[in-house]
């Protein structure tokens, strides 16, 4: 299928920016990089990004994100890949 879209859901303010870059099977996604603003943050906050390229997946593909690892808080984070059926 084709990732469409790429959401996060905050867990928890965050106290900087953060960038999470989402791959298929350590591939990055492109356009699948997603910042989490701090200003205004808060749970529940929802970010989202629309990948442009390099985002069609396999059944059982790994579906993963990696942090940059900025701020000095932790965030529990819920990623949503929303795919479309080929």
């Amino acid at each position: 299928g084709k990732i469409v879209k790429i959401e996060t859901v905050a867990g928890a303010a965050v106290d900087s920016d953060r960038v999470l870059t989402c791959n298929i099977a350590g591939t990055a996604i492109t356009g699948g990089a997603i910042t989490m603003v701090a200003a205004g943050s808060a749970a529940g906050s929802v970010f989202s990004v629309v990948p442009t390229a390099a985002n069609i997946c396999n059944e059982g593909d790994y579906l993963g994100c990696t942090s940059d690892a900025a701020g000095s808080t932790a965030c529990p984070t819920m990623i949503v890949y929303t795919i479309q059926m080929a």
